[in-house]
C-alpha cells in the first residue's frame, strides 16, 4: 500500500525549477535570470551633490534558472510573468 502511494505521488505532473549546476543530463526549460544588485556611481553636475549614489538590479547571467513541467497524473500549468527583463 505504502509502495503504491510513493509510485502515485512521485508520478504527478509538476514544475521543476533548477539551476545550470543541477542540470548535469542537459535538461531543457524556459531559461530565465535573477536579478543581482548592483551600486551604481555617477557624476552629477549638481554643487551640493556632486556624486550621486544608487543600487540597480540588472540580470545575473552568471546563474540562470531553468523552469520547466514534468508530465504525469493529473495536470500541471507553467506560466511565469516577468517584469523588468527578470
Amino acid at each position: 500500500m505504502a509502495l503504491a502511494a510513493a509510485l502515485s505521488v512521485g508520478a504527478c505532473g509538476h514544475i521543476s525549477f533548477y539551476d545550470d549546476q543541477t542540470a548535469r543530463n542537459k535538461e531543457t526549460g524556459i531559461k530565465f535570470y535573477t536579478p543581482k544588485p548592483y551600486v551604481l556611481v555617477s557624476r552629477v553636475q549638481a554643487k551640493d551633490n556632486p556624486i550621486k549614489v544608487e543600487v540597480v538590479y540588472l540580470p545575473d547571467l552568471q546563474n540562470p534558472i531553468y523552469a520547466r513541467t514534468i508530465p504525469g497524473w493529473g495536470s500541471s500549468n507553467l506560466s511565469l510573468e516577468f517584469s523588468n527583463g527578470f
